[in-house]
């Protein structure tokens, strides 16, 4: 075959620029003027080859393949390698695509492909509905009761669903370090700790008061009168390790020290077991009488530091939920003993058998305590290209066809106390 001389190629490629065809052009408009950041030049000359575009800072050719490409595959897989050895890269555009992609707007060919990973943007409403639902849940809350309905994903993600919507914060001040302590200072005595390995080995008992008006303050003199009906008295007893409530009682005025050990004794009975250890804070109802009711039944006391925060921090974290999500969810807290004493007991069963736990991997505290597999159905997988059963940590998936809606139940018709589930939208 006779060597075309470049002159003649030159030619043929300035005739080529004057009459380029319809797609050529539309591709042309596009990547003229270094739109994308690199010069591209049309109908190039290389070797013994002209090229429909090239960008030669980024040794970059674009080929537009009309439908005749097809009959000269081999051809044209020659040409690339020839371009390849001559240390050029080769991408070639369908004329289709290209016709496709330039009529639906600026920058269209440009688009990256969706992450297969990415869920629907309705997936966000439902993490942002629940959020609405109840406010006291956090991200790990959500995702696992979403887990529980059918839809995993990370509590990473249902945060950023949730910040979507949040403003950004303003910048915080800068933070004065403290100068470092010096070598002699006094080392911390080691503190004995006591780990609970099983049911019923460990159990946490105290204290708390349950405002029944608007507001409450505990300092005097605008402090109410700390008994009924001004407030109620609640003793709680709690399994460390399944983070069950075993036993409780509402009280009208501050429980003495034998009311407490009756609460304790019921929970024993119920339970038909008997703790290890007890931990407590070092109140008045836990001092001599309750040292002497735990030798006589064979416990082992145990006591947080005084005045220090968390140092009893699962009842005190048991607390706070009770009260961020019964107490203050309720339009009115009853004055009645009867009717407070249901409230509570609605809450505790909705937390024993429905409230997934942070501290037990998104596990109830009933499937804890009974060995039973957390409730969670079969994988609903919402996001199209995302491979179903490709990842053994999950369990096997569906495919969702049309968008998911949550569907709330109410714990015994309590609208603060959400049992959730999901369906496909009809």
């Amino acid at each position: 075959m006779a060597r075309v001389s470049r002159s003649v190629l030159s030619a043929r490629a300035r005739g080529m620029r004057s009459a380029p065809t319809t797609t050529e052009a539309l591709l042309w408009q596009a990547l003229s003027g270094s739109q994308l950041g690199v010069g591209f030049r049309r109908q190039l000359v290389i070797g013994t080859f002209i090229v429909d575009f090239a960008a030669p800072a980024a040794r970059l050719v674009v080929e537009v393949d009309g439908g005749y490409h097809l009959e000269r595959a081999r051809a044209d897989a020659r040409r690339d390698r020839e371009l390849g050895r001559l240390g050029w890269r080769v991408l070639r555009l369908p004329a289709e695509l290209v016709r496709d992609r330039l009529g639906q707007g600026e920058n269209a060919l440009l688009r990256t492909r969706v992450p297969v990973n990415r869920f629907p943007e309705y997936v966000g409403e439902l993490v942002r509905s629940l959020r609405a639902l109840q406010p006291a849940l956090g991200k790990v809350r959500i995702a696992d009761m979403l887990a529980r309905a059918g839809l995993h994903l990370s509590p990473t993600t249902a945060r950023r669903m949730l910040d979507r919507q949040r403003p950004a914060p303003e910048p915080e001040p800068p933070i004065e370090v403290a100068p470092a302590q010096s070598a002699t200072a006094p080392k911390e005595e080691k503190v004995r700790r006591v780990t609970a390995r099983y049911p019923h080995h460990v159990w946490n008992i105290d204290i708390t008061l349950l405002p029944r008006t608007g507001w409450w303050v505990p300092w005097p003199p605008q402090a109410l009168p700390q008994r009924a009906p001004f407030c109620a008295w609640l003793v709680v007893v709690l399994d460390h390790f399944s983070r069950s409530v075993v036993g409780w009682k509402l009280f009208d005025k501050e429980p003495t020290a034998a009311e407490v050990h009756s609460v304790l004794d019921q929970a024993r009975r119920a339970t038909k077991a008997t703790p290890k250890y007890t931990i407590s804070d070092q109140g008045v109802q836990f001092r001599d009488e309750y040292k002497a009711w735990c030798k006589r039944r064979g416990v082992r006391p145990r006591f947080g530091a005084v005045g220090e925060h968390g140092s009893i921090a699962v009842l005190e974290r048991f607390f706070r939920s009770l009260k961020t999500e019964m107490l203050r969810r309720l339009p009115w807290v009853p004055m009645s003993k009867k009717r407070l004493t249901e409230e509570v007991a609605a809450y505790m069963g909705w937390y024993d058998l429905h409230r997934p736990h942070r501290g037990l991997c998104g596990r109830t505290p009933c499937e804890l305590r009974t060995g039973t597999k957390p409730a969670r159905g079969r994988r609903l997988e919402p996001r199209p290209a995302y491979p179903i059963d490709q990842r053994r940590d999950l369990p096997k998936g569906r495919r969702v066809k049309g968008e998911l809606v949550v569907v709330v139940d109410h714990f015994e018709g309590r609208s603060h106390l959400p049992i959730v589930s999901l369906r496909e939208a009809a």
